[in-house]
Order: C-alpha cells, then structure tokens, then sequence
C-alpha cells in the first residue's frame, strides 16, 4: 500500500475507484465531486442503475472522456442512506474488489489503484481498518490519497483486519 496526500481528482493515469450506492444517486462526497468533474461517469452510471437492480457487489470502469488512460471505477458497495443501517456492506466491497482483481485490473497488485482515504466509510457508515484490508488482500499495492491533511492512513499488519469480521469469506 502506497499513502498518498492530495486530491485525488488530479490522477492522470490509472483507475480512481470510489464507493457508489445502486440507487443512481451522487449527492455528496468524492461521489459529487466526480459528478462534477466527469459528468459522463454520472451519467453513465445513473443509466445502469435504472437498467439493473442487482448492481450490489459489482462495479463499474468508466473511460473518462479526453483521457485514454484514466478510468473511474463505480464501486457498487453500498444502498442509499436511509439512517437505520450501516449503508456499506462489507460482503458487496468483498465480492466487487474480488471481481475487479480477478476480471478487470491489469496483474500490477494495484499499482495503478488509487482510492479515497476513508473510502465507504464517512457516508456509508463503514469502519476503514475493516474496509482497508479488504481492498489491500485484493490489491496490496493500492494507492490510498489522503485528503485530510495530517492523519494517517490506516496499516492493516497492525490489525486484526476484516477476516475476524461477522462471516464474510473470500
């Protein structure tokens, strides 16, 4: 895992994955800002959410327009917000980063996966120490941009990680 600081909209090269919800909404987070930035990821993503249903646990690659060599992958991670449950399901995180190792990502480690610090867990209720190190069995070389000037990133060898957590298997 490399730590990065900065923002993560400025990756030239490589894939930025965020955590989506399958109701088609991008109201707030790094979400709204790729919105913003990338209108075309939006767009291609409210229309596979009108389409399919069963979108949780799978993801998304977007080429982003004017950038052959940039993608956004659409983590379908999570369900809307509704303030009665954890909206991040760890099993659906578990299954898409399974899917994007074993499917859609060159065979690098994750070298050129770069995720948000705290990815799942500010509006999707997740707990980062679990959702790191599911990303990191996947992809141990991932990029973690850290936005919020000096905090640490989390390090899953210090950490009894996701495996010990209910009973999710990959």
């Amino acid at each position: 895992m490399k730590k990065l600081k900065g923002d993560l909209l400025t990756v030239k090269k490589g894939y930025i994955c965020h955590q989506v919800n399958v109701e088609g909404v991008m109201g707030a987070g790094i979400a709204l800002q790729i919105k913003r930035k990338w209108p075309e990821v939006y767009e291609q993503y409210k229309s596979l959410c009108g389409v399919d249903h069963n979108l949780l646990g799978n993801a998304q690659i977007i080429s982003v327009v004017g950038n052959c060599t940039l993608n956004v992958i659409n983590l379908f991670g999570q369900r809307l917000n509704t303030g009665y449950e954890r909206p991040t399901r760890y099993d659906a995180v578990a299954d898409a980063f399974k899917w994007l190792y074993e499917f859609a990502l060159p065979s690098n480690g994750g070298s050129s996966l770069y995720i948000p610090r705290l990815m799942g867990c500010d509006r999707g209720g997740g707990e980062w120490p679990i959702y790191l190190s599911i990303v990191t069995h996947y992809f141990p070389q991932v990029n973690v941009v850290d936005y919020e000037q000096g905090k640490e990133v989390y390090d899953p060898k210090n950490s009894e990680g996701w495996h010990n957590y209910k009973n999710i298997t990959i």
